[in-house]
């Protein structure tokens, strides 16, 4: 809890740029899954078993977020801001009690990352701790990295957010109930495209599975009842197939992609293959239900002609919490990073607009604008689950703050006002709520 009197005048032109989006969204009812929280998807985990037993580390530290630097090189005047000792000791805690294995917090101030905090251990097998460059596989987060790409995309009118997905897939995407009604890149982007995570998509899990999407979009469960554009249903097929368009659009791969236009020009390492990472030695693993060794997700291997990548988009975005709220940060700046510009701020406005009606939130492009995060405010988050991974993020451009939290092994049981892992809320809640 260290978060007072934030500075508000920062982000006033991004307040401005952003108030159509905060207010007055309107949209579809959602049909199919207000009952349940939309954290429960990414292919979702089955319920948690027992968490293991965590003992109170002896020595979690924060790491400060490297110092702005000045015209000539050098550290800016302000020093590191060092958080409270209560804050880390409720964070150590919180972990402690969901039995936690290892996880890391990165939280932004004045739309800037201003500390990080690591937790327990990242590797079992070596005793290697959870350290600021840590790389998770971050689950459903992905979905707001693979909506920054394709953007990106846009932008150079390779793509099209209204556009009939066919066009790029090179076949006809059609439900069976509606086949006069064209699935969209935005359907796809808010869920509301009618595919569903049918048996056979989450059959074809395995990288090295050869099931053509096309034979997958066919089979018995892949649409709902609804007409495309009309109602909300968490779809992480759907987020597959908006690689695959990115794929043919562009003609080339996602990975390739994600690095030209996110990842390298902000400098970070991460990767939607893990043995895509600059230093794959900093791959953490994943324990729990289904967990994910470092040695499986450095040899997983997936289809490589495009417009085939079945399970790269919807959750195996690998990075670190700390490169994460960059993205964030970005967003939040209007679309730059430092004096990098990685989307156009219509493009950012594009993926915050909340105008479909969903679980737990209205949703936006890989983001959900929700209440209940901090009492009397709105936020955007996003939840992801998967390989024992539960993971989230909150961020409110008015104020400029915001945090991400990855987390490995821990009881992974929800909130239901939210949608997010309580172990995750409860962090995000530590770290962003005014010291009373």
């Amino acid at each position: 809890m260290f978060i007072k009197n934030v500075h508000r005048a920062a982000a006033a032109a991004l307040c401005l740029l952003l108030c159509p989006v905060m207010f007055g969204c309107g949209g579809p009812g959602d049909a199919d899954t207000d009952a349940a929280p939309e954290a429960s998807s990414e292919a979702a985990d089955p319920p948690p078993s027992a968490p293991e037993t965590a003992s109170l580390p002896t020595a979690e530290t924060p790491t400060d977020a490297a110092p702005p630097q000045g015209p000539a090189g050098e550290p800016e005047t302000d020093p590191p801001y060092k958080p409270e000792q209560a804050t880390l000791d409720s964070l150590a805690r919180i972990f402690a009690s969901y039995g936690t294995v290892g996880a890391q917090v990165a939280v932004i101030r004045d739309g800037k990352v201003l500390f990080t905090y690591e937790y327990g251990t990242a590797v079992k097998e070596t005793g290697a701790r959870v350290a600021p460059d840590t790389k998770y596989r971050c689950a459903s987060l992905s979905k707001l990295a693979v909506c920054t790409v394709f953007e990106r995309l846009c932008e150079e009118n390779l793509a099209s957010e209204t556009a009939d997905i066919g066009d790029y897939l090179g076949f006809r995407v059609r439900n069976p109930r509606y086949p006069d009604a064209a699935l969209t890149p935005r359907m796809l982007m808010t869920h509301t495209s009618s595919v569903l995570d049918s048996s056979a998509f989450l059959s074809s899990r395995m990288s090295d599975s050869s099931v053509p999407v096309q034979t997958l979009l066919s089979s018995s469960g892949a649409f709902s009842a609804n007409r495309p554009g009309t109602a909300y249903a968490y779809s992480n097929f759907g987020y597959a197939l908006l690689a695959c368009v990115c794929e043919k659009a562009a003609g080339e791969s996602f990975e390739t992609l994600a690095k030209r236009y996110v990842t390298g020009p902000m400098g970070i390492d991460a990767a939607f293959t893990a043995s895509a990472l600059e230093d794959p030695s900093l791959l953490g693993a994943l324990y729990g239900q289904g967990g994910y060794s470092r040695e499986a997700q450095l040899k997983a291997a997936f289809r490589s002609e495009l417009g085939q990548t079945h399970h790269l988009a919807q959750g195996n975005f690998t990075v670190s919490a700390k490169d994460y709220a960059r993205i964030l940060c970005m967003l939040m700046n209007g679309g730059t990073d430092g004096d990098v510009r990685i989307l156009r701020e219509e493009s950012v406005q594009s993926i915050l607009r909340c105008d479909v009606a969903g679980a737990n939130g209205r949703v936006g492009c890989g983001v959900r604008r929700i209440s209940g995060v901090l009492p009397g405010t709105e936020m955007y988050a996003h939840t992801g689950s998967n390989f024992g991974m539960f993971s989230a993020f909150a961020f409110d451009p008015q104020t400029g703050v915001g945090a991400v939290v990855l987390t490995s092994g821990a009881d992974g049981r929800a909130d239901p006002q939210t949608g997010i892992y309580t172990v995750c809320l409860e962090a995000i809640r530590t770290v962003l709520s005014d010291e009373r």
